[in-house]
């Protein structure tokens, strides 16, 4: 369906963020890149885009640059906080997160990020706490829900 509205609506940014962000949630990351790519050349300045393109690469310079330009971009900022997480650097990480949620406390990135920093601090009621905000902004995350209900279960609940 986003491939056919990419198609129908060609100059469309947005087509192209949505088509790209559904292949990358389906594990396709050269197509997401192309689609990516394609909605940041259609929409040159538009930093959301920029970020979610430089998340995908996963590159700390590239979301470097994009907080350079824009400070309080939350999503560069949820996503250099998932990246630094992810390479073990939990107080950089944190630092990110906290700040994307500076600027949009209902970003659901930073707070299952958080989240899962608190849980592995042992900071249970915490990680709960994050966890319940990210599903009351998408009530949909199944890897959230898990989380969630793997934390009461082992807390007795």
């Amino acid at each position: 369906m986003l491939l056919k509205a990419a198609r129908l609506a060609p100059e469309s940014a947005w087509a192209h963020l949505d088509l790209g962000l559904l292949y990358q949630e389906q594990g396709r990351p050269g197509e997401a890149e192309a689609a990516l790519r394609r909605a940041s050349q259609l929409a040159p300045g538009d930093r959301s885009i920029q970020a979610q393109l430089g998340g995908l690469m996963l590159s700390e310079q590239a979301l470097l640059s994009v907080l350079r330009a824009d400070p309080g971009n939350a999503t560069a900022l949820a996503k250099l906080g998932s990246l630094r997480l992810s390479q073990n650097r939990r107080e950089a990480a944190e630092d990110s997160f906290r700040k994307a949620l500076d600027s949009d406390p209902r970003n659901e990135e930073a707070l299952t990020g958080l989240a899962d920093t608190r849980h592995s601090q042992g900071r249970s009621g915490e990680a709960a706490s994050l966890w319940r905000r990210a599903l009351a902004a998408n009530p949909s995350n199944a890897g959230t829900w898990r989380k969630l209900a793997l934390l009461e279960q082992s807390r007795g609940r």
